[in-house]
């Protein structure tokens, strides 16, 4: 629940009711592991509460309230969540909620997950009997997507890279304590007015090249959640999305969101879905 990253009514109606109502069914919904954990999410939902109504103010999220790690079962997933950081954000599934009513996949289907964060529909979609590859440059979001993966026993294949117009290198900005905004582009980081850290250097690759090195014939769902980068992952993926069935995108709005239409539509899909996420970004469904 941040400021500058609400998904949620709290952006949307500015309802203070509905919001907090829409808030305590996503925490509900989480379903922490064991009493202990439970104990340790509601205290930390009590510290954040306290702290931002002093300061009048919703800082943070959540989880930055932690004291310590506890596990949560959304779906009846296992997830691990970190303290002191937006793990629990990302464990909820309303928070992308038009992903949730679009992404259905079926079993024997192939899934490609381009910015994959903790893996929450990697495991959704491995669960339902999909082949899942899951890219996710952060190190450390990898580390725990690896975690996920092993708690959950999934069939997924975790990759550490970023996915891009062209490969090689690139300057990653992951922003501090806010693991989900981590992107290829510098100033990415100030519109949710948070802070970046460092950069440091991750492997970028094509989903065109890696596609010619596996083999790939038909893939069934390409999810692009990529901060930023969405219209050069696609401009690097044109013999990919002719293979691809389905798109789910996250786009950034004005001249990116421009850019991956008239690319999707050379391709021959159709939008046919749209869903506002936020002041910075959409979600798309484009289909053949």
């Amino acid at each position: 629940m941040k400021s500058s990253r609400v998904e949620g009514p709290l952006g949307e109606s500015g309802s203070l009711p509905a919001a907090a109502l829409w808030w305590t069914r996503q925490l509900l919904a989480v379903r922490p592991a064991t009493t202990r954990d439970a104990v340790a999410l509601w205290s930390a939902v009590a510290r954040a509460t306290f702290v931002w109504g002093r300061e009048r103010a919703v800082t943070g999220s959540f989880g930055q309230f932690l004291t310590r790690r506890i596990e949560v079962r959304p779906l009846g997933l296992r997830i691990e969540v970190q303290p002191h950081s937006d793990d629990l954000f990302y464990a909820m599934v309303g928070h992308k909620s038009a992903l949730v009513r679009w992404f259905h996949p079926e079993a024997g289907e192939f899934v490609i997950d381009v910015g994959a964060h903790l893996g929450l529909y990697s495991l959704i979609a491995s669960r339902s009997g999909a082949r899942v590859l899951a890219l996710e440059p952060n190190p450390e979001t990898y580390a725990s997507l690896q975690r996920q993966i092993q708690l959950n026993s999934a069939s997924v294949e975790p990759l550490e890279v970023a996915a891009g117009r062209e490969a090689g290198t690139a300057p990653l900005y992951a922003s501090t304590g806010s693991s989900g905004v981590s992107s290829l582009r510098p100033e990415w980081s100030s519109q949710y007015r948070v802070a970046s850290e460092p950069p440091r250097q991750v492997q970028v690759v094509t989903l065109d090249a890696l596609g010619n090195e596996r083999g790939w014939e038909a893939i069934d769902w390409l999810l692009i959640d990529a901060e930023g980068s969405e219209a050069d992952i696609l401009e690097g993926a044109t013999r990919t999305l002719s293979q691809t069935r389905r798109v789910i995108l996250e786009v950034a709005h004005g001249a990116i969101a421009e850019r991956c239409a008239r690319m999707l539509e050379a391709q021959g899909f159709q939008i046919v879905e749209r869903s506002r996420q936020n002041d910075v970004n959409s979600y798309w469904l484009a289909v053949r």
